[in-house]
């Protein structure tokens, strides 16, 4: 079941036109996990996947925690042109 879960989205993410933004919802221990990291498996190299933990910032400002997240994210993937840019907007 989690694999074919998994395939399709990796499907979906591969052959549609612009950006996903997808959820995974489930009881505690149910898959949620696995089945992101079967995603991240089959994307391999050239796919993307930005895994954000908002039970691991459920006390910090949640839009700032995630923000951060998100420019450290693309920081390490060496996605952005403007690194100075990016570095005063993280300083902010």
């Amino acid at each position: 079941g989690h694999d074919r879960v998994a395939s399709s989205i990796a499907q979906l993410i591969q052959t549609e036109i612009g950006g996903k933004a997808i959820a995974l919802t489930g009881h505690w221990g149910s898959g949620k996990s696995s089945i992101v990291k079967m995603i991240q498996k089959k994307l391999g190299e050239n796919g993307f996947v930005f895994v954000f933990d908002a039970w691991a910032h459920e006390s910090d400002p949640l839009r700032r925690s995630f923000l951060e997240k998100v420019i450290l994210f693309f920081k390490q993937k060496d996605l952005i042109q403007n690194k100075k840019l990016l570095e005063d907007k993280l300083d902010e």
